[in-house]
């Protein structure tokens, strides 16, 4: 399957609406999610704090088969997001997503947390790009499910730690 990534601009209105709908899944695995969409992902597209990456099948351009958001602050690089939807994975967009975040980021280690819940699915996209497991985070987002960080704490004032050293 070949596949095109694409930043989309804060102008365009209709895209992030289609990116927010295609995302609306993630409410049940963090609560606040819409709201942080349409408040911190917008503000900080605008600000140029944050950027969108989509994996557009060339098949079908309309469709979205990936999503990345990254926030790109001096004291934090972060993966936000990284999601590939089920009838398009095990074709190279979680990987060339993962790339795109280490591109945009600079750095060979961004920061990126990922629920029990779906750990395992991204067991062998993190042993392949060398990321470390951090910390593990019990009932961060909700009681029944621990977080993961990966390669940097959650909470970027964590003691001790510099980011992206």
């Amino acid at each position: 399957m070949e596949f095109e990534i694409k930043i989309v601009n804060y102008t365009d209105r209709v895209k992030i609406k289609t990116i927010e709908n295609t995302l609306m899944f993630l409410r049940s695995d963090y609560p606040n999610f819409i709201s942080w969409f349409r408040t911190r992902v917008k503000i900080g597209l605008k600000k140029g704090t944050r950027k969108i990456y989509i994996a557009v099948p060339s098949e079908n351009p309309t469709k979205i088969a990936g999503v990345l958001i990254l926030k790109d602050e001096s004291y934090e690089k972060k993966i936000c997001t990284l999601c590939v939807l089920k009838e398009y994975q095990c074709h190279g967009i979680g990987s060339a997503l993962l790339q795109q975040s280490i591109n945009t980021l600079n750095t060979s280690k961004p920061l990126i947390t990922v629920s029990s819940r779906y750990v395992e699915e991204f067991h062998s996209l993190f042993s392949k790009f060398k990321f470390d497991l951090f910390q593990e985070y019990p009932s961060y987002y909700l009681p029944e499910y621990i977080e993961y960080s990966f390669n940097a704490p959650i909470e970027q004032n964590f003691i001790g730690y510099i980011a992206n050293a």
